[in-house]
This record gives structure tokens, sequence and C-alpha cells, in this order.
């Protein structure tokens, strides 16, 4: 019994999809569906009705009121606005990112009497005030509406499809994902799936590290896709199809998806995925790893196979793993989506970035090689039954550009290594420093705005040449107070107070943030006007200057359960570590919130130099303005402390003399 399969099509435009329809078609749940099916990384959603109403004062019944002509105008109005606000966002999300209007819109064409129904039930509960009209007056409206938006789109080569709001959500999804680019839809929906997958993992408010394993050849030496086929008793038609012109595209797994479809039916399927999961052998090496990660609360494990899924979800549950790791994998069309390389690495970007993991991906083939590139830490699994070395110039060229850099972790006394250990350094998971290295936990938590329109404007005084003393002063103040309101609020807490109301005779409950037990702490000279800002919103907290950590001591921590170390910038976090390590040894258990204007971006990784050089006790909050890939440390005049102070001139004068002095010596 074959699956019904989804409508492809070979669209290459980022997706931008509008949704039209009048008030009551029913696009709020439609677009609440689309967005929990597609997500909304590789989408941008739009009710086209909400923003016409936007355009016009009086909103839609003003609009309905209005010329043909203007509403024509209107129409085009609302896409362009729609383009420039979601431009943005599109550079950010798609690879293709200069489309500035919409590539896709849909009308919602539900019936009149349905519409109807519907507002006479949003005028009785939920009190949504809709204008009387009758039924052919809305069948009227409609129509005008669907020409009118035909003709905007064949102008702006916009598709443009009518669909049903009778039909049951499956059967509007197809129509909408017909004319999707099917890779893009590919990947959205396994991101989703993770995210899913990643909500329901027990331990996931404190997960920091993910490992991430291939499944064949790497978790085990076999090969369960050849496993699957000689269960069958049938040819292993697989390879054939990897093995043209195509190679490991999107189309590909595709076909090969449609061939466990043809050859049996969901049930034989799953019976035989069954059988050959009883026959796979985790590596012993790897398997005691994941016994170790199965014991820490704050790391987890993917099985992320282009692989069979069903086969790898069998094994991990016999192996008793499936409380430390899910799996995502290949199978029949009815899985929703394909694995393949650009999935994985995607996935690998998902768990980092929106997850805010530390992660750590094996691999062995080239399918591999994307999620190996994209990973914090890669590792390359070699065993002793490796079929090909066609990894090996991949790798090589990876490693010689660049985008690489790999370990290799060789299994089996008899197993040749790959390349040579220049190239890829040896690894072992046996041993005990290195186990206990991947696996510690680090307690650094980071919080920024990198990319928001609010640290594009703040940074613009920070990074002028021509601002400098007072006026920079009052720009890092300015930071300080925005970092504590959007941040520290969530990581301290809030207390709520009584206060009177602006009508007379009622009280009412504020808040402010929580500033018991709290010291701010500038880091000299350049953390003092961020930190001024930070003590705005902290106004009973103690304020104690220290240049160096000696000078915090037992008398300032007394009684107090966080600190707050402002600086402006941190670098390689040498000096954030130092002064932690101080509180650390004068008292146990204190949070330690760090909050700087700009953060060098290693340093700000969960696993990075300052989460390494931090007591193993400590529990540390990171907040930053903004996150910066740029090594460069200013000098002179350059530096951001003499620019705060005026010392700019002081600094070359000295910096002069010590060339001098060392020229002399």
């Amino acid at each position: 019994m074959k699956n019904n399969r989804r409508p492809r099509s070979t669209s290459a435009k980022p997706v931008a999809i509008g949704l039209y329809g009048v008030p009551g078609a029913g696009k709020t749940t439609l677009l609440r569906q689309l967005k929990g099916e597609l997500g909304e990384d590789h989408f941008l959603w739009c009710e086209g009705s909400e923003r016409l109403a936007k355009l016009i004062e009086g909103g839609l019944d003003a609009f309905k009121a209005s010329s043909e002509a203007m509403k024509e105008s209107l129409r085009k109005a609302c896409i362009k606005q729609i383009g420039r606000e979601g431009e943005e966002q599109r550079r950010v999300v798609w690879t293709d990112a200069d489309a500035d209007t919409f590539t896709h819109i849909f009308y919602l064409d539900s019936p009149p009497s349905v519409i109807l129904n519907r507002h006479a039930d949003d005028n009785g509960h939920n009190r949504r005030i809709r204008s009387a009209i009758t039924e052919i007056e809305l069948q009227e409206w409609q129509d005008r509406e669907k020409i009118s938006l035909q003709t905007v789109c064949a102008d702006k080569n916009i598709v443009f499809e009518v669909v049903s709001g009778l039909y049951p959500f499956e059967a509007i999804l197809n129509p909408i994902t017909y004319y999707v680019n099917d890779a893009i839809f590919n990947i959205s929906r396994a991101l989703v799936e993770l995210d899913h997958r990643m909500a329901n993992m027990v331990n996931n408010c404190q997960l920091q590290k993910m490992f991430v394993f291939d499944a064949n050849k790497t978790l085990a030496a076999q090969d369960t896709g050849n496993m699957f086929w000689e269960k069958r008793g049938r040819r292993n038609r697989l390879k054939e199809v990897f093995s043209e012109s195509r190679g490991y595209s999107y189309d590909s797994f595709r076909k090969v998806c449609d061939i466990y479809d043809d050859e049996c039916d969901v049930e034989d399927y799953e019976k035989s995925c069954k059988d050959v999961a009883k026959e796979v052998v985790i590596h012993p090496e790897l398997m005691a790893f994941l016994d170790h990660v199965k014991d820490e609360a704050h790391v987890g494990a993917v099985v992320l196979t282009a692989g069979l899924g069903s086969i790898w979800k069998e094994a991990i549950a016999t192996y008793d793993l499936s409380r430390a790791a899910f799996v995502i994998g290949n199978g029949q069309s009815s899985n929703g989506f394909v694995v393949t390389p650009e999935v994985k690495r995607a996935i690998i970007a998902r768990l980092q970035q929106r997850h805010q993991t530390f992660v750590y991906a094996f691999g062995d083939s080239e399918v591999d090689v994307p999620m190996l590139k994209q990973a914090d830490e890669a590792i390359v699994v070699v065993h002793e039954s490796k079929e090909s070395d066609s990894i090996d110039t991949v790798l090589n060229n990876a490693i010689k550009t660049g985008e690489l850099q790999a370990k290799q972790l060789v299994l089996g006394s008899n197993t040749r290594q790959r390349l040579d250990s220049q190239k890829l350094p040896f690894i072992s998971l046996a041993k005990l420093d290195t186990r206990e290295d991947m696996l510690a936990h680090r307690p650094l938590q980071v919080t920024h705005f990198t990319g928001t329109s609010a640290e594009r404007l703040l940074t613009t005084a920070t990074r002028n040449s021509k601002i400098k003393g007072l006026d920079l002063r009052e720009a890092h103040r300015k930071i300080g107070y925005y970092l504590a309101l959007h941040c520290l609020g969530d990581l301290l807490g809030l207390a709520a107070f009584d206060i009177p109301h602006v009508q007379a005779g009622k009280s009412t409950t504020g808040h402010k943030l929580a500033e018991e037990e709290i010291v701010i702490v500038p880091l000299m000279l350049g953390g003092e006007p961020m930190a001024l800002g930070v003590a705005e919103l902290f106004p009973n907290a103690l304020f104690v200057h220290a240049k160096k950590p000696d000078e915090l001591q037992g008398k300032h921590l007394f009684g107090i359960k966080t600190v707050i170390l402002v600086d402006s910038v941190v670098n390689d976090g040498t000096s954030v570590a130092e002064f932690a390590m101080q509180i650390d040894r004068i008292v146990s258990g204190v949070h330690i919130v760090v909050v700087a204007n700009v953060v060098q971006a290693l340093c700000a990784n969960s696993d990075g130099p300052l989460a390494r050089a931090l007591p193993p006790r400590s529990k540390v909050s990171l907040v930053a303005l903004r996150l910066s890939t740029n090594k460069y440390k200013g000098s002179g005049g350059t530096d951001t402390g003499a620019r705060l102070f005026n010392t700019t001139e002081m600094e070359t004068i000295e910096n002069q003399r010590k060339k001098v002095s060392q020229q002399v010596q």
C-alpha cells in the first residue's frame, strides 16, 4: 500500500506567503496551523486583511467603502509594506534574500453562510464587532477581492491561488506546498520536528551540550540499510540512486523514500525495521560514552541519520538510551521529510542558535560533512569496516580551506586512520580526562541582542570615533540601563508592591527589580559608565569600584546573593574569570551576572575559554548588547577606556614610550 505523496515544485525562490480573505474566512486559524506545520524560519507568514486594515483610517469598514481603484492601490501598498518589513528577516534566514514582495498569495474562499455564522458567534461570545452584511454582499466582496488580487499578483509576478475554507487542513496544505520549494519545505519540517523533540526532553531547560551522532558506520559498524533489504530478500537499489548524477541531493533522498513506499506497506515496513534493530551492535566505546551522557542532566544526544529512523528508534530503546537520546531519520513518505546533508547542517545550527547548546557532531561519510563543518566540535568516526575513502578528499579540502577543524575517533585495533594525525588529531572517548572535559558542566548562560534594531541604535555612538568623553560615557550609561531593563528582571526576578491607581481611591500592583542582596561591581575603568546605567534600576544596591579582583573583599559580599560585574568589552574573559574565582573563594553559590557592551563571540560559547575558566560551582549569566567575531583589541587612541575618559593622548604617549624602551633594551 502506497502512502499519499506531496506534490512537487521546482521553484527556487525564497518563500513569503500572504494569506488573504474577508474577516471570518478562517485565516487566523489556518495561519496558526501553517506556522505549526512549516515553521517560521524559512517562511514569512502575513495575514493580508489585517495589513489592509492598518493602511486606511477606519479599518476594514472604510476599506470596503472605498472605490475599486483605491482598494487596488491599498492592496499594492500592503504588499510593498510587508515586503519591506520582511526583508531583514529574510536576509537572515534565506540564502536568496533579495525578494522584496510576496512570492505567494493564497485567498481563503469560505462560503458566505459559514462566514456569517462565525460573525454571529463572534458577536455573541467573543464580542468581536463585525459589520452587518448579507450573503449576497459578502459573496460580491469576495469576488471583487479575488479579481483584484489576481490582477495585482499577475503584475507583480506573484503566485496566486484560491483555496477553499471548507476543506480540512491537510487538503488546504497540499495546494500551498505545491508551490513551495520542496527543499525549503523539507528543512522547515525537519526543524519543527527537532523543536518538538527538544521540548519533550525531560532536561530541556538544563541542556548545555548536545552530542549528535550519525548512525550507520558511526554508532555501529553495520549498514542497517543493507540489513533491511537482506531481511526482505531483495536487492538494495539505493546505491544506484545515489550513484546517479544527482548524488546526495534532496531529489535522491525523495526517490529513496519512494522506493520504500513502493516495496512495502506501513506495517510490513515497521516489522522489518524491528527485526533489523535486534541485530544492531553499538560500538562498546560509544555505548559507554552514551551511558555517561544518560547520567548527566545538562547534556543530551540526537541520532541524526539519513538511514532508516525506525530501526534506530528501536535500537536506542533496546539499549535503554531513550531517556538521553532521540532519533531523527528517514523512512517512508509518511515521515513528512527526508534527512539530507543540508538538513543535518540546519539541525546543528538550530541546536546552536535557538536551543543555545554547544554541539559535538560525530560522522563518517560525505553526507555528514556539512554538519561536521557547522558543529562546535567535529569528530570523524573511523570503523574497521570502512568501505570507502571518498570522504578523505572531501575532508582534506574542507580542512585546507579552513571550513573544518576536526578530530578522528578510530575504533578497532586494526582500523586504518583517515588522513594523518596533524590534519585529524586522534581522540579517545575511553580516556577519563577527555570524557570529563566533553561532559563537563559549563555554568555560562548567555543573552545578547546582536543584530537587533536596539543594538544597532545603541552601538552607533560607541563606534563613532568622533564621540568621546562625556558623550561616550552617556552612550555607555544608556546601554547599561537598556541591558538591565530588558534582561535582569528575567534573571533576578521582580518584586511586587502596591501603588495608588490613577483612578482615585483605587490601588494596583507595581513592580521593580528585586535589588536586595545585590552588589554592582564596575570593572574599572571602562565598566563604570555602564554600571551607573545598571544602578539606575537598582538604586539601593551596593556599588563597589574594583580594578583588581582582590579589591573585592568579604565585607562587600557578606549576605550577597548576586554580584553584577560590568565591563565595556570582554575579549577572552580573563578578567571576568579572575573576579569570578575571587568571589568563589570568599563565598560559593553566588549568582554572577556579567553585563557588557561587546563580548568576543568565542568567549560567549558555553564551552569556550571563559566557561572553561569559571569555577565549577559558580552560576554565571552573561548579558551583552553585542557579540563580535572581531578579535581586535584597542590601544592608545582606540582603547575604550581612554576614549571614555579623554586620556587617548596620554595612552598614545605611554605606548610610544614603551616601544622606545623595548627597542633600547
